[in-house]
């Protein structure tokens, strides 16, 4: 077990829905190691014609895959991160669903996938090294998610 204290942000963006499918929260975590790559899923929400975040998967850094949360869209967007890579900025856009994630490293990656539309949630990514999301899902679409991130020590 790492040594280490997870900074847990606030799930953005819960949407209270009451059709009949239920809202299924998730974690994608795995307590032994840090996320390596990062898959999401994009697809088109009909009502506005705009791209929103279907689905994640994440590796971890010991090699295990998570499991998909959501589904796989239209189209993906992998972010890859090196050993000792961190990411030091990332905001997820969402509304009544997760439109989309910005994340930028400090080895320059600048990662932008899905819309533009939502409120801007900033995320505390405090040391950078990424541990997974939490969220909730509904339809085959992400609905909310919040990284979790290593504390600084």
């Amino acid at each position: 077990m790492p040594d280490w204290e997870e900074i847990g942000n606030a799930i953005v963006n819960y949407a209270s829905n009451r059709q009949a499918q239920p809202v299924i929260g998730f974690l994608l975590r795995n307590d032994s190691s840090r996320v390596t790559s990062l898959t999401a899923y994009v697809g088109r929400y009909e009502p506005t014609g705009g791209n929103i975040l279907y689905g994640i998967e994440l590796t971890y850094e010991d090699g295990r895959n998570s499991d998909l949360v959501g589904t796989r869209g239209d189209s993906s967007k992998t972010l890859s991160l090196d050993n000792g890579e961190r990411i030091n900025y990332m905001v997820i856009r969402a509304t009544d669903r997760a439109d989309g994630m910005e994340v930028r490293t400090d080895r320059g990656q600048n990662f932008t996938v899905g819309g533009d539309g939502g409120d801007r949630h900033d995320q505390n990514v405090g040391s950078g090294l990424l541990l997974g999301f939490n969220g909730t899902y509904k339809s085959g679409q992400l609905w909310s998610m919040g990284g979790i991130f290593q504390r600084p020590s």
